[in-house]
């Protein structure tokens, strides 16, 4: 498995579906409700970022280098479990710091 050029609209699709999921989490669980709207508008915030291109393009290419060596498939999970706690257990204010977390995490940095 490699990382190969990274489209940011997948990215950003990715944030979208995970906030319409944090939507539905706060309909079921209505005394949970705040903390799944809360991480919902962070999430969505995020994704809106990538949708933009508001990526610093020097983080992404790093991003995408990290598909040139054996780590590439501990990239796909961290990212993924990143994106699972966004708003509840990590806070991103920026696409930036998301990208950054995932290269730092990836690597065996965290």
């Amino acid at each position: 498995m490699t990382v190969t050029a990274i489209d940011l609209s997948v990215w950003a699709e990715a944030f979208e579906g995970s906030a319409e999921w944090r939507r539905q989490k706060a309909k079921e669980f209505p005394e949970d409700a705040a903390r799944n709207l809360e991480a919902a508008a962070e999430v969505d915030s995020l994704a809106a970022q990538f949708n933009a291109g508001d990526v610093d393009p020097d983080l992404v290419a790093e991003y995408e280098s990290l598909g040139d060596n054996d780590i590439a498939h501990r990239v796909v999970e961290v990212e993924s479990e990143l994106l699972r706690q966004v708003g509840f257990y990590e806070h991103f204010a920026k696409a930036d710091d998301f990208v950054s977390a995932v290269i730092k995490e990836a690597r065996g940095n965290g």
